[in-house]
This record gives C-alpha cells, structure tokens and sequence, in this order.
C-alpha cells in the first residue's frame, strides 16, 4: 500500500488530503471484523505538533452491541472507518491535549471520477465537527456513521487490481470543551454521562454473553423494551432478558 499526501499547514488550522492504494486482494481477504491499518501524519493546533494517525477500515463490516440505542449484536454490513489516535505518544496525561476540533470526509474514487472531493458533498463526511476532548475518552471514533458503502460493493470499484481510499481532514483551534460549569443542567449532563458507567438494574443476554444495562436508557430508545419494564412481565420482575435471535 502506498500513501500520497499534500499538508498545508499553519498553528492554527491544517488541511490535509490523503490517498492510498490498496490491493484488490488485500481488501478482498478480510473477513467481517478485519480491518487494514492506513497511517498518515497530519499537525495540530495551536502549536503546529504533528501526530500519527490510523484509520481503521472494516471492508467486512463490524457487529456492533449498541445497547444505548435497545439493540443488540447490531451487524452493520457497511464498509466501516475507524479513526484512531494514540495520544500516550504525544501528550503525558489527558489534559494536556489541546482543544482542537477535526472535520473529515472519505471515499472510495471512482475510475471515472475526475473531480476534488467536496467535503460538503460527501456521503462520509462527519456530520458535526469531532472536538478533541472525545479522544480523552477512548483513542479511536467512529467516522461517517450515517451513510457508507454496502460490503461487497466496493469491489467493483477497482482500477487495474487497486482500490483508491481518499481521505480528508481539517483541523482547527476550537474553545475548550468543558462539562465542568456550575449550574443544574450542566451538572445533570456530567452525572448522565457518568449513568453508564454503574451497575445496571437488568441483564441483556445473547450469543452467549451478558451485558449490564438500565432499564431507564432501554426504555426511552426502544419502545419494545418500554412496554416490557412498564409492565407485569417476566423479565420485568427478574431484572434479565435472553434474547435468541439476535440477527
């Protein structure tokens, strides 16, 4: 695999357009759960450090346990990106990343296609811009989760046996993000997001695992799960569901 990239960069923003070539075989091989690993640097601001990236690629997809949203061994047979910063490289503790805020776009280029792409117009472009206190959390997120391409698809996208996986990245100085502030709303946003966290009040089981969950965060995604704790049900009163199907 190879890796084309033109950085123009200042302390306070960069912009960044990355291209690789895969091989049709490499992309080909990976079952679902697999990824390929693609680096490229790029800086951040304020003070123009450059970092190494990696983008995750799932050509398989991934099965997701999103239990926020009732659902349980959610398969996505999307093609699925992960960006991923190993901030332990660059900074010695959390707080001292620096607030910056990154806007991504990626695709697959066509044989045919032509044009730049247009970050406003891609179907994977991060719909809100990625505030970098996300990283202090976890190293790795998510990228355009709203639409991508359907496994199997890609492979029809080819140019003499490669693959062309483009990526666009803009990074900027943005305000320090803080769920520290007094008052009620902002403490009831700090304690909610600490919620799942806890023990939960009910089991979720299948495929053979065990996962702790709320009834409360359940029920206010899932109308199915509302009407199962609202009620004099089984799995009400034992505090645990087992699920059998859960394709």
């Amino acid at each position: 695999m190879s890796s084309l990239s033109s950085p123009t960069a200042t302390c306070a923003s960069s912009s960044n357009m990355f291209s690789w070539k895969i091989p049709l075989e490499d992309w080909t091989k990976l079952s679902e759960g697999q990824n390929l690993c693609l680096e490229f640097e790029s800086m951040v601001p304020p003070d123009g450090k450059k970092i190494l990236w990696t983008l995750q690629i799932y050509p398989k997809g991934i099965i997701f346990c999103n239990l926020i949203k009732g659902i349980i061994g959610e398969q996505r047979k999307n093609v699925q990106v992960c960006l991923e910063f190993e901030k332990d490289d660059y900074y010695d503790n959390d707080e001292d990343i620096p607030p910056f805020q990154i806007e991504t776009a990626h695709r697959i280029r066509k044989s045919c296609e032509t044009r730049p792409m247009d970050m406003s117009l891609s179907k994977c472009q991060s719909l809100w811009g990625i505030h970098s206190s996300v990283f202090k959390e976890s190293s790795c997120y998510w990228l355009g989760e709203g639409e991508s391409y359907p496994v199997n698809s890609v492979e029809e996208m080819d140019v003499d046996g490669f693959i062309t996986f483009e990526l666009k990245m803009k990074t900027y100085v943005a305000t320090k993000l803080q769920l520290t502030f007094t008052g009620s709303k902002q403490e009831f946003v700090n304690n909610f997001g600490k919620f799942h966290q806890e023990a939960g009040d009910v089991m979720i089981v299948c495929g053979g695992r065990e996962f702790s969950c709320h009834k409360l965060l359940l029920s206010s995604q899932s109308p199915v799960f509302k009407a199962m704790f609202e009620g004099d049900s089984k799995e009400n009163k034992e505090g645990r569901v087992d699920i059998a199907d859960c394709t």
